[in-house]
């Protein structure tokens, strides 16, 4: 590997590193919002902060090569977009398996 390369290879795992030290900021705002959906399960807009909040963190997270997360958050955002397009009340099974998915995520703890 060149020194050019080591450099590059430098710079991406240090990037990396500081989007796994913001994980938990996004993942106490996906917490929050699940909260309030709980408690409002009628709410669409609710749902669509949410569904917005999870596409970037899709997105992001493939970016930034952690690829578990970002197949896990994909897997929600599509649960998401389904809930918000039938603008119906939720199911306590549905905020349970939107749990579910955080809990993969944390699990998945910012593993590349």
């Amino acid at each position: 590997m060149t020194d050019k390369a080591k450099d590059v290879s430098q710079e991406l795992e240090a990037i990396r590193e500081v989007y796994k030290k913001n994980l938990p900021e996004k993942i106490s705002r996906f917490e929050k919002l699940l909260q309030k959906i709980a408690e409002e399960p009628d709410n669409n807009e609710i749902v669509g902060e949410l569904l917005t909040a999870v596409h970037k963190f899709h997105g992001s997270a493939g970016s930034y090569g952690f690829d578990n997360i970002s197949k896990i958050a994909g897997e929600w955002e599509q649960m998401l977009q389904t809930i918000h397009a039938d603008e119906t009340t939720l199911e306590e099974s549905q905020i349970g398996k939107m749990r579910d998915y955080l809990r993969d995520i944390k699990k998945a703890g910012g593993k590349p």
